[in-house]
């Protein structure tokens, strides 16, 4: 069994789209900038999202921190 560091994954997908679900149920999409070893994540071109309605208001460069997220999901 392969176990694989989420951070590991996470610099990896830098320079790539990324949808990220945050603790209080809003989603938001954009350009993974930056990480740390918080997780705390700078975006750009950020939005934010209704999975199932698309975009309700893009906001650019946002920085996300690491304790609000639920889950990150990496575009392939």
């Amino acid at each position: 069994m392969v176990r694989s560091d989420p951070l590991k994954l996470l610099m990896k997908a830098v320079n790539g789209e990324v949808v990220v679900r945050l603790k209080d149920g809003r989603s938001c999409r954009g350009i993974l900038e930056k990480c740390d070893q918080c997780m705390n994540l700078l975006l750009n071109d950020a939005e934010e999202i209704d999975e199932d309605e698309g975009p309700i208001a893009k906001y650019g460069k946002v920085l996300i921190r690491g304790s609000n997220i639920l889950f990150v999901k990496l575009k392939e």
